[in-house]
């Protein structure tokens, strides 16, 4: 049967149902306690093997050095220290016509040294010889730029 509590007023007679309460719900609360006590000891049980496994991780997680590992073996920060001393030791050669750089370089390409075309004149003069005339000096004229543009980038050697 289970417990109900009872209100008791003064005067009043305690019978045997009543104690037989009384005592029914003392025995289900130490029942209780003692599944509780239990529940509490496993809970204890785990947090200490929790705070074992965190104080173990805690150990493992160190810096590493050159003797000793940590968050990577001693070997790879032994790399990798020789790698952040020596990481900018090379220097790319300059391209020219014989050695292979960053870029290679073409050879030498001189400019358009011949002189302007001059227009026709005179009585056999064609209007269309001298748009070609002038066409020629232009195409001279953007192509020498364009060499000198090369050269100036490194593209093209200067000599």
């Amino acid at each position: 049967m289970a417990y109900n509590k009872k209100d008791w007023v003064d005067g009043e007679v305690i019978t045997e149902q009543a104690l037989d309460n009384l005592e029914n719900g003392v025995v289900a609360n130490e029942a209780k306690n003692t599944q509780q006590d239990a529940e509490v000891a496993a809970l204890k049980q785990k947090d200490a093997a929790i705070e074992a496994k965190v104080t173990a991780l805690e150990k493992k997680v160190v810096n590493a050095s050159a003797s000793v590992d940590g968050l990577m073996t001693k070997v790879d920060k032994a790399k990798l220290d020789g790698i952040a001393a020596n990481a900018n030791n090379y220097t790319l050669p300059a391209a020219n016509k014989t050695t292979f750089g960053g870029v290679k370089q073409a050879a030498a390409v001189q400019l358009v040294a011949a002189a302007n075309a001059e227009n026709v004149s005179g009585t056999s003069a064609d209007p269309g010889i001298n748009k070609i005339v002038a066409l020629a000096n232009d195409n001279k004229s953007k192509l020498n730029a364009l060499i000198s543009a090369l050269k100036a980038a490194g593209v093209i050697a200067n000599a």
